[in-house]
């Protein structure tokens, strides 16, 4: 469990440096970020799978927790509006 708790932070970690480098990235690279940019979506279903995979360790049933989540927030912002 710790050890899936610690791939999922690793993954996120990517994630951030992808971001931050895009974010770096002056106009002038445009071709960086772009390549950058590509591996972005494989890092973020790799953090996915990894959240994933801890969740069934703990025998979590993420669905319904998604599920759960998505609703709380959509009558969160229909009272906000």
């Amino acid at each position: 469990t710790a050890l899936q708790a610690l791939k999922a932070i690793e993954e996120l970690g990517e994630i951030a440096d992808m971001v931050l480098r895009i974010w770096h990235t002056r106009k002038d690279k445009k071709i960086l970020a772009e390549d950058i940019k590509k591996n972005l979506g494989k890092e973020i279903a790799d953090t996915i799978i990894a959240l994933f995979t801890l969740a069934k360790s703990q025998n979590i049933d993420i669905s319904k927790e998604l599920e759960n989540k998505i609703n709380f927030e959509i009558e969160r912002w229909k009272a906000e509006i």
